[in-house]
């Protein structure tokens, strides 16, 4: 699935978009409307630079908490007015939902909740991970990227473990 825009009366609306095989070849159908597009401009470069250090701060936090700070810390990196609110999966920008167009990517309830709904499962080089930061308009440094990703493999395997050690 990915997010495609199109412009209306010369404004950027998003959809998302998934792909289909039929006998004839590919087909795309649009899923869901996103809503209109606020593009937001780069003011600042600093890096993600935790206190604790990258590997400390990925290990003492959970994945949504993870993703949480590396949103606001790229939001802050960008012009003020947007505020995401992890917990209901809301991205709102001057009071209203939006789509924010950073990077390459779209900051939307969408994109924001696809993260945070990710599973490594067969992910075993991290590719789908890496696919849903940069849908989600986020740039992270490729260090807290290896980190969040050996992390969530690792939650994933001792969730499995817990279930195989319960018996009824």
């Amino acid at each position: 699935m990915f997010v495609r825009i199109k412009k209306i009366k010369g404004k950027p609306y998003a959809y998302a978009v998934e792909n289909s095989w039929t006998p004839k070849g590919t087909r795309q159908k649009v899923s869901k409307y996103l809503g209109r597009v606020t593009p937001l401009a780069r003011v600042d470069t600093k890096p993600f630079a935790p206190d604790e250090g990258i590997p400390g701060f990925v290990d003492s936090n959970d994945f949504p908490a993870v993703v949480k700070a590396l949103t606001e810390h790229e939001l802050s990196n960008h012009e003020p007015g947007v505020e995401v609110d992890i917990t209901s999966r809301k991205v709102r920008h001057q009071g209203k939902d939006a789509v924010i167009q950073m990077n390459e990517g779209f900051l939307s309830a969408f994109t924001l909740g696809a993260l945070l709904d990710y599973k490594p499962g067969k992910d075993n080089t991290g590719k789908t991970l890496a696919e849903l930061i940069l849908a989600a308009g986020l740039k992270p440094e490729s260090e807290i990227f290896v980190y969040l990703y050996e992390k969530s493999r690792r939650e994933t395997a001792q969730k499995e473990v817990i279930k195989e050690d319960f018996y009824y």
